[in-house]
């Protein structure tokens, strides 16, 4: 059983690096403080979660079902976190974590923190901030991961209409509508036409957009095609994780269409929150919010992926085949997996499950 304990100052780690001793045992105002025997469980798998944790002492291990097998993904130390995206995006949890030593550990539910921020706006803010760019680094990690096995591993997403693919959050755009004069000595107000290359796959960002008007496409090289990933609308962002995270693009960004961009580098951002705390506490929630939501979608595909992969490997297909990238493999509705391998451009086999359904040039 987790037993409530009395409060200890959180270390200087992680998400509180920086702040001082008198600021981290505010902290202990908000949320509860509990202990864990060692195997004692904290988060289940698959079940529905809303709080964030942050470990304070012992070691933590996250692990997941895989096709039925126990598979440790992570261990955690003092000072690392879990379950910031349920703070914004509630859901289901994608691994279950377990003690693996005795553990102390700060569990802040959503209430704790919108009382945090009401009440203390300067260790709020501190804590967006880092929140904003542990969820980028980890979004950048997940870009790379999706990336090695999505080269044969199709997931069937973004399969509408340029019009039905970006669903706008509303919430940046209505941040910017309700900020517009202010927020344009923030950064630039461009307006590109269709064509526009906004970001290079490859090159060096570090700067963030926001759409106020038109539709963008993102895309991406993959197996030396040019493939369309998705369509950004008014109130979609782009590189969230540049600003705290610099680092090459993973994808390009093409106008397609007339389109109007708020353009906002770090150094931008940060002189916003310093002259506007309250318009940047909004901002930094927002993004949160949408980097949250993007987190979660990546970990199902991502997910979705390694499955298919794994099960791939115990087929006949041979490795040359995975990869030079001529296996495409897709989930289907039953739950299973369909696969196909193709040469020259053809379809050869095709599979469901362990059978072959059809054999030959098609």
């Amino acid at each position: 059983m987790k037993q409530k304990i009395k409060a200890p100052i959180p270390p200087a780690t992680g998400i509180l690096a920086g702040l001082s001793e008198e600021k981290r045992e505010l902290l202990c105002a908000y949320g509860d403080f509990i202990n864990l025997e060692d195997g004692q469980q904290l988060i289940e798998e698959c079940e529905n979660q809303d709080c964030f944790y942050v470990l304070i002492s012992g070691v933590l291990q996250v692990h997941a079902d895989r096709d039925g097998h126990y598979t440790p993904i992570a261990d955690m130390g003092p000072g690392d976190s879990i379950g910031e995206i349920n703070l914004f995006d509630p859901g289901k949890a994608s691994a279950s974590v377990i003690a693996h030593s005795r553990a102390r550990i700060w569990k802040v539910t959503r209430y704790n923190f919108e009382t945090l921020i009401q009440s203390n706006s300067e260790l709020g803010e501190h804590l967006l901030i880092a929140l904003v760019s542990i969820l980028s680094r980890r979004i950048r990690n997940l870009n790379g991961k999706f990336l090695t096995v999505e080269k044969f591993v199709k997931c069937k997403k973004n399969q509408h209409s340029e019009s039905e693919q970006y669903h706008p959050q509303g919430l940046l755009e209505d941040i910017f509508e309700e900020n517009r004069d202010l927020l344009k000595r923030y950064g630039n107000l461009v307006t590109i036409n269709s064509g526009y290359s906004l970001i290079k796959e490859g090159e060096k960002q570090d700067s963030f957009y926001l759409v106020i008007y038109g539709v963008l496409q993102v895309h991406a090289n993959r197996n030396g095609h040019d493939t369309p990933i998705a369509y950004m609308g008014p109130g979609d962002s782009i590189g969230e994780i540049n600003l705290f995270d610099p680092g090459e693009a993973s994808a390009s960004v093409t106008a397609q269409s007339r389109a109007q961009i708020w353009q906002a580098s770090r150094h931008d951002f940060e002189t916003l929150i310093q002259n506007h705390p309250q318009l940047g506490e909004r901002l930094l929630i927002a993004l949160v919010s949408q980097l949250s939501r993007r987190i979660r979608n990546l970990n199902e595909h991502v997910l979705s992926a390694e499955r298919i992969t794994g099960w791939l490997k115990t087929t006949r297909i041979q490795k040359r085949d995975l990869d030079r990238g001529s296996v495409q493999a897709y989930p289907s509705k039953s739950g299973g997996v369909l696969v196909q391998v193709i040469e020259n451009g053809k379809v050869v086999h095709r599979f469901r499950s362990n059978e072959i359904i059809s054999a030959g040039t098609q």
